[in-house]
């Protein structure tokens, strides 16, 4: 079991990491509006948060920043047996995913295949981006919120499954002190998400990484959370001290919990600065975040427990959001049920 005090972070190391070649230079895509556009993807709903409740376990939100990049990838580069994580250019770790393994194909979100970036700005930030591409195919919608430390996000993929693939990726720089009481329990990250896969060819993965810092000192990376489902049966579930996916009937739904626990003895007055990134691939499917509360027989499921205070969890998605993946997935479902009657 894991310990953080006051002088010392032991962490465990992260999953397999390798590097992708960087995707060839492509032009920017135009921002476009949802009026008039098809969508043939479903919609990615996925939320996650950084110290929910902080001032309830002693420790206080102080402040960060943040950037989000929406991208097309080409999907299809060879099933991966292990996590691939590749170098992030805003944050300086191996953090984003590029494919869960468990013979999930392998995706190259690198930043040549960005159609859009908000460049690093004061957290909160908003930002979308709808339509436009580049070589790899067409963007399909994105919309992402990072609160600081609540981020939620919408993405769907414009296309049928295989070949290309809809990605956005968000890193962000949370600031926390601990208060008058000190702090006494299990730290720790989770990444709750559930969704629908209708479809065989249906995909989607989701990577939640955090390096931490105590009193301006490198403490570590603790085990990345990855979830991933496909519409064939095929599933990623990984956590540092458990996780779980549980099918619905037929594999067309999902709900998947995956979380990591750190001890933690902290005294007033200590710093801590926690990096993320969450990685989200849709080829084409839906997602959403969940309170893990609310199914107790899936955090049964995982053989453990949820954090004292959280670090990185799921919380509702702003209502603008909501509004945007909904709109975005009845298109998506309407064009493709069109294409099924069709073909």
């Amino acid at each position: 079991m894991r310990k953080l005090t006051k002088n010392l972070l032991s962490l465990g190391s992260a999953e397999d990491v390798r590097s992708l070649p960087r995707g060839p230079d492509v032009p920017r895509a135009r921002r476009q509006g949802a009026s008039g556009l098809k969508w043939a993807g479903l919609v990615l709903l996925l939320t996650t948060t950084l110290g929910a409740g902080a001032a309830e376990a002693g420790i206080a939100y102080t402040g960060g920043i943040g950037a989000t990049s929406y991208g097309v990838t080409d999907y299809g580069g060879g099933p991966a047996r292990t996590p691939v994580f590749i170098p992030n250019n805003v944050t300086g770790f191996n953090d984003v995913m590029a494919s869960p393994g468990g013979l999930f194909q392998t995706a190259n979100p690198v930043v040549a295949n960005n159609i859009s970036e908000t460049g690093l700005q004061v957290l909160p930030l908003g930002s979308f981006w709808v339509g436009g591409g580049n070589g790899n195919g067409a963007f399909g919608a994105g919309a992402t919120y990072i609160g600081g430390p609540g981020t939620a996000f919408t993405l769907s993929d414009s296309g049928p499954g295989g070949g290309s693939a809809s990605y956005a990726i968000s890193s962000w720089t949370a600031n926390f002190t601990t208060n008058a009481g000190g702090f006494r329990g299990n730290l720790g990250t989770y990444l709750a998400i559930g969704g629908l896969l209708p479809f065989v060819n249906d995909a989607v993965a989701a990577a939640l990484v955090s390096n931490y810092y105590l009193n301006g000192v490198y403490q570590g990376q603790l085990r990345p959370e990855i979830l991933a489902a496909a519409g064939n049966g095929n599933f990623v579930a990984l956590g540092g001290s458990g996780a779980a996916l549980q099918f619905g009937p037929g594999d067309a739904s999902f709900r998947a919990l995956a979380i990591d626990l750190l001890p933690a003895v902290l005294p007033a007055g200590d710093n801590i600065r926690v990096v993320s990134t969450l990685t989200e691939i849709a080829d084409p499917a839906s997602l959403f975040g969940f309170d893990p509360v609310s199914d107790p027989a899936l955090l049964a499921a995982t053989g453990t427990t949820l954090p004292d205070f959280v670090l990185a969890d799921t919380v509702p998605e702003p209502s603008s959001l909501t509004l945007l993946g909904a709109g975005v997935l009845g298109l998506a479902l309407l064009s493709r049920l069109r294409r099924e009657i069709k073909g």
